[in-house]
């Protein structure tokens, strides 16, 4: 008996469609998550940059702000980095004590002692929020406010 070349050519055709297709769907799939990928890095990168100028340029609570949403956006992309992110935070609440210390002498000066106790109270609590608060320093601060 002679075989059937029409025979054997579908069969041979439909086994490399068969065997073809769920790879050329997983290649495409897995080039969809690498697009998708690049734009969470993208956005990961944007918020980093937003956040240095927000460190560098803007108050607290932008920099807070810019720093969670850094995190959010590159844990989603899978460059998240606990010790860049402690940094971070270390950075924006170092100026937030400088800055809430800076503000206490003014309206110390000015006599403004509802305004000076508020940049006191920051002060403690910023500083106790990243451990380098001073006791001592704080009850000096705080008898000038009775003064």
């Amino acid at each position: 008996m002679k075989p059937d070349w029409r025979i054997i050519f579908l069969f041979t055709f439909l086994v490399a469609i068969l065997f073809s297709s769920p790879i050329g769907i997983a290649a495409n799939k897995q080039g969809k998550e690498t697009q998708h990928q690049k734009l969470l890095k993208r956005y990961a990168n944007q918020s980093l940059a937003r956040l240095k100028y927000a460190i560098k340029s803007e108050g607290f609570f932008n920099a807070r702000v810019a720093l969670n949403v850094w995190k959010m956006n590159a844990t989603e992309a899978g460059t998240f980095d606990q010790e860049k992110y402690e940094a971070f935070k270390k950075q924006i609440y170092e100026k937030s004590i400088r800055e809430n210390l800076k503000w206490f002498e003014i309206f110390i000066k000015q006599k403004d002692y509802h305004d000076a106790r508020i940049c006191l109270q920051l002060y403690r609590l910023h500083a106790k929020e990243i451990g380098v608060f001073d006791e001592q320093r704080y009850e000096e601060l705080k008898k000038k406010l009775k003064q």
